[in-house]
């Protein structure tokens, strides 16, 4: 399966899951927050375009930042705008800690990176170029496998002396931003499917969907057909764990994040939601 930040298996704090297959989704074009657009993730209840930026966005102030990136494995510097005062300003100032919502940052390949509302305003910034590269060029080329590709049009970096027990997202591409229903756990009195369901949200579910819930970025695991009905649980383990055991050339590294309990619980989870499949139309 593959984990989201990084596109090519995990952005720093959540790295695993990465491989079944790839799909994409290409940038959008409106500019200011409506309802969930048609074909929107379940639990969406506001969406903004921010590519091309929208006025109310190239009005904040700037700011610059110096971040230890764990995508480019160096220290660097961004400017861009505190991702706070870009949620007031795109999707309304009412829209405070207590709120009972998630911010999710929508990439240009389908990849979903979710926050919680409450750690909205912890120093982040939405950056739009790299300060270490000519104003005109913007971004300096990062590999992604055998490729390059750029961050643009925006990356999501947070300063180093953030809450360590928050872990937080570093997409970049992005290209929308959505206020969205937290999902809700399933109902089971299995610890191990739990453990599973919580280990799939953490590292799988910015790239995979379960029941139309998560990113676009790799499959959808559970409808029409669940993950296990074509594939036998000792492959999709050693799938999870190291891809290369399975698939030549795999751009996803080994999840040296998850051990054998870990993987054993995931696999469980997606087991499970055989049995609690949403229909399709």
């Amino acid at each position: 399966m593959i984990d989201a930040c990084s596109r090519r298996c995990a952005i720093a704090v959540v790295a695993t899951m990465c491989g079944l297959l790839a799909a994409g989704c290409g940038p959008r074009t409106t500019s200011s927050a409506n309802a969930a657009p048609r074909g929107a993730a379940a639990g969406v209840v506001a969406h903004v375009e921010i590519d091309p930026a929208p006025a109310a966005l190239e009005r904040l102030r700037s700011r610059r930042i110096r971040v230890d990136d764990p995508v480019y494995h160096v220290s660097k510097e961004y400017e861009g705008y505190d991702v706070g005062d870009v949620i007031d300003a795109l999707l309304g100032p009412d829209v405070r800690v207590g709120a009972n919502v998630d911010v999710v940052f929508v990439c240009s390949d389908g990849y979903r990176a979710r926050l919680p509302i409450a750690n909205i305003r912890d120093g982040g910034v939405l950056a739009a170029r790299d300060t270490s590269v000519p104003l005109d060029v913007r971004w300096q080329p990062l590999r992604q496998g055998r490729e390059y590709m750029l961050p643009a049009p925006y990356y999501l970096v947070w300063p180093p002396r953030r809450n360590p027990a928050i872990e937080y997202p570093w997409p970049y591409r992005v290209v929308a931003l959505e206020l969205a229903r937290p999902e809700q756990k399933v109902q089971t009195g299995d610890p191990a499917v739990s453990r599973g369901e919580d280990l799939f949200r953490q590292y799988c579910a910015r790239c995979h969907a379960v029941n139309l819930q998560g990113g676009t970025l790799g499959p959808e695991l559970n409808v029409p057909l669940n993950v296990t009905e074509y594939w036998n649980a000792e492959t999709l383990k050693k799938l999870i764990h190291d891809p290369a055991l399975v698939r030549a050339s795999s751009k996803m590294p080994a999840s040296t994040q998850l051990n054998g309990a870990d993987v054993d619980a995931i696999v469980a989870y997606l087991t499970f939601m055989k049995g609690n499949k949403i229909r399709v139309n």
